[in-house]
Order: structure tokens, then C-alpha cells, then sequence
């Protein structure tokens, strides 16, 4: 039978495993990202940095998205992405506003930036970003287990 698991009792679509595979994808890349931030940082590889702070970011919210069963991600507006990250505490704007900036920095690079590009800076930046997943995966995940984990812990330097 096409489009359906064969064998067993499971008679789940493909297109149910492929939403659970990209529940789980979302789940992890963040993670990933970030890591791999890190190691281009340590490299010297700076604005590659703020393209995979983006992604993070971008698939963090994309879970929280989903998470609120609100259907397919898309480009949300503003006035959206308020209503998706506002509490009762927090009102989102320093996520948005980190957000949209993070967009503008991974769209608009130019090769040779990086020669101005300053490592501590990137660094701060890195560390912002893993303060804001912190703070979302809390709100996507109820198992600590499944939540953010930071790749490094911040230098008091900065």
C-alpha cells in the first residue's frame, strides 16, 4: 500500500512521520546550530556566526509556533510574533527586536565585513542568543531534559 507503514498494527501516514521527523529536527537544531556557531567562532569564521544564531533562533521560535498548534510556520508579522512570544512577564520585544536584527546581519553580509568584524562582539552575540533559547525552550518543552543547553557558559570578561 503506497503511503502507508507496512507490517505491524501501524497504519500512520508518511506524511505523519514526516511531520514528527521535522518535530524532532526542530527540537535539535537549535542545539546544533549553535554548537556550530561556536566552532566557526573559534575558527575565525565570524559571519558565519550570525547566519547559524539566526537559524537557531529561527527554529526555536518555529517550535514554540507549533507548539501552540497555531498549523504551518510562515512569515509572521509583527503584530504575530508579539502574540507568539509575549507572556505575562515578558512582553517579547528584546526577542523580536534580537530577532529581526539577527536577519538583517545573515542577509546583508558582505565577505569583506569580516575583516571588521570584532571576536568579542560575536561573542556577546553568541551568548545573547543562548540566553533567549534558554528562556524559549522552557516555554516549548515542560521536560528540563528536552530544554536549551548551553554550549558554553559565559565569560565574565565580556
Amino acid at each position: 500500500m503506497r503511503g502507508q507503514y507496512v507490517g505491524g498494527s501501524c497504519t500512520s501516514s508518511y506524511t505523519d512521520f514526516e511531520s514528527i521527523e521535522s518535530k524532532y529536527y526542530l527540537q535539535d537544531a537549535p542545539q546544533h546550530h549553535m554548537t556550530m556557531a561556536w566552532i566557526m567562532h573559534d575558527h575565525g569564521q565570524l559571519n558565519v556566526c550570525y547566519i547559524l544564531c539566526e537559524w537557531a533562533m529561527s527554529d526555536m521560535i518555529k517550535s514554540l509556533y507549533r507548539g501552540r498548534g497555531s498549523g504551518t510556520f510562515n512569515n509572521l508579522s509583527i503584530t504575530e510574533q508579539l502574540q507568539l512570544l509575549q507572556t505575562d512577564s515578558d512582553p517579547g520585544l528584546d526577542i523580536i527586536v534580537f530577532w529581526e536584527t539577527l536577519k538583517c546581519l545573515a542577509t546583508e553580509l558582505d565577505v569583506t565585513a569580516d575583516s571588521h568584524t570584532n571576536s568579542k562582539d560575536v561573542q556577546r552575540l553568541l551568548y545573547k542568543t543562548e540566553d533567549i533559547l534558554c528562556r524559549l525552550s522552557q516555554r516549548v518543552y515542560k521536560e528540563p531534559a528536552r530544554w536549551y543547553q548551553r554550549v558554553r557558559r559565559e565569560d565574565s570578561s565580556l
